[in-house]
């Protein structure tokens, strides 16, 4: 005989399974400015850095943050960074955080595996800086990029002093980002919320 469950119990194994499978939910592209173009370069040295802008949702954790840059010689390396937007939303304004990566041939190239939660939903921007400690003498980053998935809310470029906004010019940018994973304890807490429900049933029966 099959066993039945109550709409009850129906009802906490559907939200279970949401829980598991918002846990497990895949990475996806917040940026995407497409494939490189022929247009001119730019290049990465200590006065020249460039940046792209993009939105984060409420619950995203950033996976990572890539540029297609060419150029180098492998085991160069160079800075990625992660700006909040300033006050008016088209430039970066306040650093979050700053990467050291390593150019390992040309194409997309830059730093993944970050995990980094906690960002409240807004716009950011993913800059590519070449910082004191890095060794390249002049990567450059693709541009003319078309035909993406999620296009860049706006380009900026820095030549040593600040930040100002680029128009014109397509930078050819990647950004992935991730549901945050519920913790394991949240996933254990609900199958032993289902595990006392059926031995609660159980006992009943034996009445």
């Amino acid at each position: 005989m099959s066993k039945q469950h109550s709409p009850r119990m129906h009802r906490a194994l559907l939200g279970l399974a949401l829980l598991a499978s918002t846990g497990a939910a895949h990475a996806a592209l917040v940026l995407d400015t497409g494939t490189p173009g022929s247009g001119a370069p730019i290049m990465l040295d200590g006065s020249d850095f460039a940046a792209a802008a993009f939105s984060l949702a409420d619950g995203q954790a950033l996976n990572s943050l890539q540029a297609y840059l060419t150029g180098g010689t492998v085991g160069d390396t160079f800075s990625v960074a992660l700006y909040a937007a300033d006050g008016s939303g088209s430039l970066p304004g306040t650093q979050i955080g700053t990467w050291q990566a390593t150019w390992n041939g040309d194409g997309y190239n830059g730093v993944s595996g970050l995990s980094l939660t906690g960002l409240a939903a807004g716009n950011y921007w993913a800059a590519f800086e070449v910082g004191t400690d890095d060794t390249t003498a002049g990567l450059e980053l693709s541009t003319g990029a078309a035909g993406g998935t999620a296009p860049a809310l706006g380009y900026a470029f820095n030549t040593g002093a600040a930040y100002q906004g680029l128009s014109g010019t397509t930078l050819s940018v990647k950004v992935d980002a991730q549901p945050v994973p519920l913790p394991a304890s949240l996933l254990l807490l609900g199958s032993g919320v289902l595990g006392l429900g059926g031995r609660r049933k159980r006992r009943v029966a034996q009445v």
